[in-house]
């Protein structure tokens, strides 16, 4: 048995969003939500929408001419830079959105779950018009072809999805939970390092045997040519990222200056975002690497400072504090030099009490590599029934068990898109014949 070869717009007509004059904005009182592209981002939001920074009631809904969706509404950005960032959200309530969005509404010809992972799969740059500001037609969307399972068969396919689905939000709860361990351990251990309350003694990083320098400024490439040299994407949420290297090949007396020894902190040194200057990770590999320019190292006396201790004591908020008068921004970019960072005065706790806090972060860094793994195959598990959902090979066994159910409903699909048709025809074109796939 095969599916219905039907048209997007036939299971689920696109609707554009509204203008949302600024005065309306903001508001908190309401039933109806009112959706911005912005209300994609929010962390609660990652499916289902169900967080808002806009309300409003009907009176004001009907004031401005606009209507409300149904829950099951998919939404996602119709127009500019937003599209390529492929979001696509669920509405979980009744609720509306602004003129920046399209949303494809579900008749009851598709499961609404159904809809949305058909939708994580296609990429809507591919339709979206090719000009300084990109956007999504109507007609195009509508015109999309889509394979329509039965009823049951789009409630089999959803329930296999959304247990792969339920173990990676799981997985990635996990891992909001073990970004929070961290910072929680360094309070306890050594409280605030602004208000330093546990009166540790104070150092500045420019300690007698404190070194700092520059990387190079050597052009790397993807080719392997050369040693590995690390850049500022290599330094993300205080480790070492080995995602994206590049190598360069430099003379002798240089690769002997800038090789890094394990406990080397890496500093990002420049960068458009103030926020991200100043950023830093512990070098602990036992491979030879070198770094660029845009970062500087700091070596530091180990029997003063664990570099552990040192990095989750400047990456704290207290230390993003402290080290913010050292950073200069000129010209829409910031910097921190060695000098600046030599000024930086820390909190210097006993080097046993250091060392402790060491091995637990170490510890904890080993269980969330772990869980990276795991989430990784999570990933590629989802990535691969999501493939096979939509070719119809998750569930061609079942589909052979069930067809005489299959069949029936297939007739009474085939009655509901000839009802759909009759109601509200094609525009602007005679309409198809719906056909079976051979």
């Amino acid at each position: 048995m095969n599916w219905l070869d039907v048209k997007l717009g036939d299971v689920a007509p696109a609707e554009s969003g509204f203008g949302f004059p600024r005065e309306f904005q903001g508001r908190q009182e309401g039933s109806i939500a009112f959706y911005k592209v912005g209300d994609m981002n929010h962390p609660a939001n990652q499916r289902e929408m169900v967080v808002s920074g806009n309300y409003v009631d009907r009176v004001t809904l009907k004031r401005l001419r606009a209507k409300s969706f149904p829950p099951g509404t998919i939404i996602f950005p119709k127009i500019g830079a937003a599209i390529a960032t492929g979001k696509k959200r669920m509405l979980s309530s009744e609720a509306t959105y602004d003129n920046n969005v399209m949303g494809l509404v579900p008749t009851a010809l598709v499961h609404p779950s159904y809809l949305y992972y058909w939708t994580i799969l296609f990429d809507f740059t591919t339709i979206s018009n090719k000009g300084p500001v990109p956007s999504i037609r109507k007609s195009e969307i509508e015109s999309l072809p889509f394979r329509l399972p039965t009823p049951s068969e789009q409630r089999r396919i959803v329930d296999v999805l959304d247990q792969a689905d339920a173990l990676r939000r799981r997985r990635r709860a996990a891992d909001e939970r073990a970004q929070r361990i961290l910072p929680a351990l360094f309070h306890k251990l050594f409280g605030d390092p602004v208000a330093n309350s546990k009166n540790w003694p104070l150092e500045v990083l420019d300690e007698p045997t404190a070194d700092f320098h520059y990387g190079t400024s050597a052009r790397c490439e993807k080719s392997s040519d050369g040693l590995p040299v690390l850049r500022i994407p290599n330094i993300v949420r205080g480790e070492l990222d080995l995602g994206d290297l590049k190598f360069a090949q430099l003379p002798h007396n240089e690769v002997e200056a800038l090789r890094l020894e394990k406990g080397d902190i890496l500093f990002v040194r420049t960068n458009g975002n103030p926020d991200y200057v100043g950023r830093c990770a512990v070098f602990d590999l036992e491979q030879q690497y070198l770094f660029a320019s845009y970062l500087i190292r700091g070596r530091f006396n180990p029997a003063k400072f664990s570099p552990y201790y040192l990095v989750a004591c400047l990456s704290s908020p207290g230390g993003r504090r402290m080290m913010a008068p050292a950073i200069r921004t000129t010209a829409g970019q910031s910097n921190i030099s060695a000098t600046g960072l030599r000024r930086i005065q820390v909190p210097c706790p006993p080097l046993e009490l250091q060392a402790v806090f060491a091995e637990q972060l170490l510890d904890i860094a080993q269980r969330t590599k772990a869980q990276r793994v795991v989430g990784g195959k999570l990933d590629l598990l989802s990535a691969v029934l999501l493939h096979r959902a939509f070719t119809g090979e998750l569930t061609a066994k079942w589909r052979e068990a069930h067809k005489d159910q299959l069949e029936v409903e297939m007739q009474q699909q085939l009655a509901a898109l000839e009802r759909v048709k009759a109601v509200k025809p094609e525009r602007g074109r005679k309409s198809k014949k719906v056909t079976t796939e051979s």
